[in-house]
């Protein structure tokens, strides 16, 4: 979640690094409420996984997929509807906020749409395959702000690590839906 504020500053001035910094902070305020629902869905992946259940775990991915999509879309589509409003809190020259925030809220409705993918793959015995997911983003990211940050600036490290949010969920929920076809 830090890596864009390590990477920024090598290709943008720091008034674009603050108008994503404070686009990162809202859309991360509804983030932060589905990873609320780890806490109340791990130990449910867990007892289903060791119970062998797999219809449970089936209905239980489904069921964080809606929550969490039915929690992220209207509070996402109210910080876009109240991104200029916000944005001159802070200022008649603040940026372009609600194009930070149009940008990384597509990622993370990825992030909701496939619910807690990763988690149920940590509590279904699959921890290597979620690593593999984080690797898989972070060298994406890493390889994509090196190519686009010179010519695209911020709009354009806010599209690759918006995108880096969407290919690691997207991989995690493939590899839990293809784990949830096996047999035990």
């Amino acid at each position: 979640l830090q890596l864009p504020f390590l990477v920024m500053p090598l290709y943008v001035d720091t008034a674009e690094i603050g108008v994503f910094a404070v686009a990162h902070k809202l859309i991360n305020v509804i983030t932060t409420v589905l990873l609320l629902l780890a806490a109340v869905f791990g130990p449910a992946f867990a007892r289903s996984a060791a119970q062998g259940d797999q219809s449970a775990l089936r209905g239980l991915l489904r069921r964080t997929q809606l929550i969490s999509t039915l929690v992220f879309l209207p509070a996402a589509l109210a910080l876009l509807a109240l991104a200029d409003p916000i944005a001159n809190l802070f200022g008649q020259d603040f940026g372009d906020l609600r194009l930070f925030l149009a940008i990384l809220a597509a990622g993370h409705l990825v992030n909701a749409a496939t619910g807690l993918s990763g988690v149920l793959l940590n509590m279904a015995g699959a921890p290597s395959r979620e690593l593999s997911t984080l690797v898989i983003a972070l060298v994406a990211a890493i390889a994509g702000s090196a190519w686009v940050g010179p010519d695209y600036g911020a709009a354009g490290l806010a599209a690759v690590f918006s995108g880096s949010i969407a290919v690691k969920n997207l991989t995690s929920y493939a590899l839990a839906t293809h784990l949830l076809k096996q047999t035990r």
